[in-house]
């Protein structure tokens, strides 16, 4: 079809638009494996469009499942499969019988399933894209190990082998994925239960496994989810890189240090989940040399096995080359370029210029990385390293002294997190359902805070739940209703139900924030089970901003996301959400009109959802690293990286203070924020600022220094000199705010860290938002 929205349409083009409006909504409920809920979640959402007047049906649906655990006034009809013969093991769908009853929608599970060889498709998918030809809408479900191209590295990973698969093509043509994420030990726990797996997996599934399983789901969803949102960003025409997403651009040019930047920018894009791309830019008339063109093919055969866009550019006699990087890097949104250090003296840059420092000028809204020298001394590349420590000797004695240590973390309370994209996707909804399963097994489960913002259908979910009292206290003359820590820690239940996890606490509280309440709880013993939205994680707080222009005032440090011992995402696909929002059962309706407008826009879902969804794949694949990095998706990381972030009074020092952590956090690296004072009287508002600065280091798990200089010319130096004593590996700067005549008085401190730092990576951050 013509990209061309002013031409006129063929009547070719007018059919095949209208064929495409008839046909029917594919949904598929995407799972680690058996036993996560997907077929009730399906069903769960059939008897919703039911009660709103569908005519819905089920076939070949999971009898695993009894229909009796949905109360409804109108049952849903079902359609006989055809049963298996004697010798025939597989049980079909009747596809005609189905397309007489003329449904809305079918429910059917298994899209993977093989007919029997007299079937008139030899498919399930091929019955469902007739089905879907024919207008019927269809939800029907899927395990990320039946998805063909991700079948051998499954199999690697897990051992797990499946006789039947679908192509990647037909879940991408999916309308709406909807992943179901459960934690591992819950799925152990019900095939436990029921004595009963998969009978198509050869091995046992293991705790590793399915935490395996669980990383491919969320990462293939949020590479899905990635694609829809450049689209709606092409189809905006907004140009800048998504915050969501990383693109890694790696500029080089044909010689020896080619190779290291790339496998550097390999490393990177592995450990930020990016997409990599590779280019250089040569003179338009000039020949290369021998070897030139050697390294260019060694270039072109690494730039093929990691997988990496590669782009050769022409250079003509009126453009720059850092111009031309900058023009590359727009025109395909990349968030991150990597160059190598500049290995021209000062006065060689004077006099000749500097691809990296017109970098600097002309990039200020891209991260630039610049990689250290490998020849920078005695023709060798320093990289401090530093060998991961591992576990204790598996057969070493408790010490007496660790002994109450162990103890207090044995008592410890266990900690659950259900997390989302927003508000609205059924976290508290979900926490109230997993309540009544506790109190099923003969749990004692209480409400510490229920928040149901007078939702109908989770005010609903409460039905007899015992929940507790809140505590009212004065404030200025007004009465605030704040949760009873005290009374929870009285009424010593074993498991509590806390909303809202990023709430801060009313002034005269025991504790500032909910999430120190939550801290107590848990080590009185009582397990905790919480909810938050990924915009109130505090080192995402600038990137949250940056996708939908509002400042985030309650967050929660990244810590305590890592602290929990389970963290479950409820996914909904932006479209499900803003359909919500449109029936009043997110906000009111004279509010869901403005909200759509505003946070609940369908570019910031979609950012907010890949967010989500990459975050929760971060946090298994860290958790499968710490107990086998062989196991880890984004593969090992060895190397002990330092990472140190430079900062000053300015207005962006928090920015680079969170972008940093960000960075640490996803290369497992220590964290060193550092500030140098420069004289010996200091403003009150100077010493708020450093405590504000330390609390916020400190919060994200790092490290504060305070260094002293007489002059701020003294300021590159000072730092050198600690970088140096922390063994750093990777520098974090801001680009300089001074201006000509400032830099000409006091110096510029960017460029003379690059100069003075070779040896060491550096990232001069984007300006802030």
């Amino acid at each position: 079809m013509s990209s061309d929205p002013f031409r006129r349409k063929s009547h070719a083009e007018i059919m095949e638009e209208m064929s495409f409006l008839k046909k029917g909504h594919l949904k598929i409920y995407l799972g680690a494996g058996s036993k996560t809920g997907k077929t009730y979640t399906m069903l769960h959402d059939g008897y919703d469009l039911l009660a709103s007047g569908m005519n819905v049906v089920l076939s070949g649906v999971s009898e695993e499942h009894p229909l009796e655990e949905f109360v409804n006034e109108a049952p849903l009809s079902s359609i006989p499969i055809i049963k298996a013969t004697a010798h025939e093991a597989s049980a079909d769908l009747d596809v005609q019988a189905i397309l007489a009853h003329k449904p809305d929608l079918l429910l059917v599970d298994d899209l993977a399933h093989a007919n029997q060889p007299s079937a008139r498709f030899p498919t399930r998918l091929d019955d469902v894209t007739f089905l879907l030809e024919h207008g019927i809408h269809v939800m029907t479900t899927l395990n990320i190990y039946d998805i063909e191209e991700l079948r051998q590295n499954i199999k690697k990973l897990t051992g797990i082998e499946v006789r039947h698969t679908v192509p990647l093509s037909a879940v991408a043509g999916a309308h709406e994925i909807k992943l179901i994420d459960v934690d591992p030990e819950a799925v152990l726990k019900r095939l436990e239960k029921e004595k009963k797996g998969d009978a198509r997996l050869t091995p046992e599934l293991s705790q590793d496994a399915l935490s395996i399983l669980r990383e491919f789901a969320l990462r293939l969803i949020a590479d899905d989810v990635n694609e829809r949102l450049e689209q709606y960003r092409k189809t905006h025409a907004l140009q800048n890189a998504s915050p969501a997403a990383e693109k890694i651009l790696v500029a080089l040019s044909y010689n020896s240090n080619g190779t290291l930047l790339i496998r550097r920018g390999q490393q990177l894009a592995n450990r930020l989940n990016g997409e990599l791309h590779i280019m250089t830019v040569t003179e338009e008339k000039q020949k290369k040399t021998t070897e030139e063109i050697a390294f260019k093919d060694a270039i072109l055969k690494l730039a093929d096995k990691v997988d990496a866009t590669f782009h050769e550019a022409l250079r003509t006699p009126a453009a720059s080359i850092s111009r031309i990087i900058v023009d590359y890097a727009l025109a395909h949104a990349i968030s991150r370029i990597v160059i190598g250090q500049s290995r021209r003296s000062r006065f060689e840059e004077w006099r000749k210029g500097s691809i990296l420092n017109e970098l600097l000028e002309q990039a200020k809204q891209i991260d630039l990385m610049v990689i250290a020298d490998r020849h920078s001394t005695h023709g060798e590349r320093l990289l401090t390293y530093r060998q991961r420590s591992r576990n204790a000797h598996p057969y070493a004695a408790i010490k007496q002294g660790d002994l109450s240590h162990v103890l207090q973390k044995l008592r410890r309370g266990r900690f659950k997190i259900y997390i989302g994209a927003a508000p609205g996707v059924g976290k508290t909804f979900m926490m109230l359902e997993e309540a009544y399963d506790l109190k099923r097994r003969h749990i004692d489960v209480v409400g510490g805070l229920i928040e149901t913002h007078k939702r109908k259908g989770t005010e609903a979910q409460i039905r007899d739940l015992d929940v507790l009292p809140r505590k009212s206290l004065d404030y200025r003359g007004t009465m605030f209703e704040e949760m009873d820590l005290e009374g929870i820690l009285r009424r010593n239940p074993e498991v509590v139900l806390i909303d809202e996890l990023a709430h801060t606490n009313i002034v005269g509280s025991k504790h500032q924030k909910r999430y120190e309440d939550v801290e107590e709880i848990l080590e009185a013993g009582i397990s905790v089970i919480s909810t938050v939205n990924v915009q109130h994680l505090e080192s995402l707080r600038d990137t949250i901003f940056q996708i939908t222009g509002v400042r985030v005032r309650e967050t929660i440090p990244d810590f305590i996301l890592r602290m929990a011992d389970e963290v479950v995402l409820i996914d909904v696909p932006p479209e499900t959400l803003q359909q919500r929002m449109r029936e009043g059962k997110i906000y009111t309706l004279d509010k869901a009109e403005q909200a759509l407008a505003n946070f609940f826009r369908q570019g910031n879902l979609i950012a907010l959802r890949e967010l989500a969804l990459r975050e929760v794949a971060d946090h298994i694949d860290d958790r499968l690293e710490a107990h086998d990095d062989r196991s880890a998706l984004r593969g090992p990381w060895r190397r002990m990286e330092v990472v140190y972030v430079c900062v000053n009074a300015s207005h962006k020092a928090e920015f680079l203070i969170r972008r940093g952590f960000r960075t640490a956090h996803r290369m497992k690296a220590t964290m060193f924020v550092s500030f140098v004072q420069v004289g010996t009287t200091h403003s009150d508002e100077e010493r708020s600022c450093l405590e504000s600065l330390r609390a916020l280091t400190e919060r994200l798990g790092g490290t504060f220094i305070l260094l002293h200089a007489q002059t701020a010319r003294e300021i590159p130096l000072t730092l050198v000199n600690d970088m140096e004593e922390k063994l750093a590996t990777q520098v974090v700067l801001g680009h300089s705010s001074r201006s000509r005549m400032e830099i000409k008085r006091r110096g510029n401190t960017l460029r003379t860290l690059l100069r003075s730092i070779r040896s060491v990576d550096v990232v001069v951050l984007a300006l802030a938002p």
